[in-house]
Order: structure tokens, then sequence, then C-alpha cells
């Protein structure tokens, strides 16, 4: 009899445990991509490098239970007209990467695309998943290189919670979330990508950052935190330097 509620209450926590680490081993799959080898070594194909991103810096209040719009509107309105020009700069860095490693024919695709736009491949809604077909036939290229500022802007934590009260928040930070795709013709399966959560890019922000009305602390913050996404995707595409 007690073998039995023993099994009864084991087995529906072992079914739990065995789906959570399906879920997991799924996920992990697809978290990020190398760039494979073949790659190196085939100097005469024409690389596309297009840059996906929205102009206007958000301003986060993050509880524990969920993100809202931060409650200082004014510094949300200041972040709002800080555009992505930093991230942008990404498209030719990258370019001039590409020619420093003999690639002779590189195209920086002028303008800003948006990979929501593109049709998903199956049930995949991430970026990695998307059918880039007519932007490669476009551009006559063998390979596409997409660089994405998802989000950028600005976060602040509340200090408590939403059951005891929130008394109070912590200094903000600068906050964003980027992602890279490369999509190879035939096919347009994607051969390198990063994952969204080694994408998160944070910077701080300079203590006495509440100054109205322009926030020249917190838009600075952003500025960098711009600058520090692109400079991730360039590392983990062309490799770290060694220290």
């Amino acid at each position: 009899m007690v073998a039995l509620m023993f099994r009864s209450l084991v087995a529906p926590v072992l079914k739990c445990a065995a789906v959570a680490a399906a879920f997991l081993s799924l996920v992990s799959c697809h978290l990020s991509a190398p760039v494979p080898p073949e790659f190196w070594s085939d100097k005469n194909a024409k690389v596309a490098v297009a840059v996906s991103v929205r102009d206007g810096a958000k301003f986060i209040h993050r509880t524990g239970g969920g993100d809202f719009p931060a409650r200082n509107h004014a510094a949300a309105g200041a972040l709002g007209r800080v555009k992505a020009d930093d991230f942008r700069a990404t498209r030719g860095k990258f370019a001039a990467e590409l020619r420093k490693r003999g690639f002779r024919n590189v195209e920086e695709v002028k303008g800003d695309i948006d990979w929501r736009g593109f049709p998903p491949v199956g049930h995949n809604q991430l970026m990695a998943g998307r059918d880039y077909s007519s932007l490669m036939a476009a551009r006559n290229a063998d390979y596409l290189v997409i660089l994405s500022l998802n989000e950028y802007g600005v976060t602040q934590r509340a200090l408590g919670s939403v059951i005891v009260g929130t008394v109070g928040v912590a200094a903000p930070w600068g906050s964003a979330q980027t992602t890279g795709v490369m999509v190879r013709r035939g096919g347009g399966k994607a051969v390198w990508f990063t994952g969204p959560v080694a994408g998160m890019q944070s910077t701080e922000v300079e203590e006495n950052w509440n100054q109205a009305p322009n926030y020249p602390a917190l838009v600075k913050a952003v500025h960098e935190v711009q600058k520090v996404s692109g400079e991730f995707l360039i590392h983990e595409f062309f490799g770290y330097p060694e220290e």
C-alpha cells in the first residue's frame, strides 16, 4: 500500500521533470550556432550585411510582476528621441572586418530592414527561423548577415515586490537585446546565429542620473549600450581578441 502511494506521488514529479528536461534540451539546441568553417574559405562569395533596428529607446520599470513603462515620463520622453545610429555603425564595422579577412565582394545594405516582416519557416517565429530569400535575391547575395537591435533603452528595478509593496527603486542601467543571423543561398538556412539570452547587454549609468529635462546620464548609457551590442555581435562572429 505504501509503495503504491509512493509511486502515485513520485510518478507525476518524474513526468514533469522529464518534460522540463526535454524542453530545456529543445531550447538549448537553438541558443546559438557558430560560423561554419567553410565560410572562411569562400572568399569570392558575395556577402550582404544588413541592420534591423527601430528608433526610440525605452525606459522600463521592472518589478517582480513584469515590465512596465517607467513612472518618470519626462525621462522616457527624452530617451524616446535617442536614435540607434550607434548600432547602425556596426554594419560598416562588420563589413570592414570581412574585407580585412579577404572577402572581396561585401555589400552594406542601405537603410534599415525589419526581420519581423519576413515570413516564418514553419513554427519558428524567431529571427533565425525566417525566410530571407527575397532579400537575398534582391542583393544577389550568397550570404546575408542581419544584425538586429531588438530593443534598447534604460531599465530600472523596483525594490520590494508586488505582494509586500514597492519600497523604492534601484539605480537604472542601460539595457539592450541584440541578435545576429547569417543565412546561405540555397534553402535560406541560418548557418550562424546568436541566442536571445546571450544578446542581453547592459551598461552602467552615472550616479547623478535624474537630471531633467534632457537626462544626459541616461542618454549616454543608451549610446554606450548600443556600441556594446554591436561589439558583441562582431566578436561572436569573428571571435574575441586574445587577452
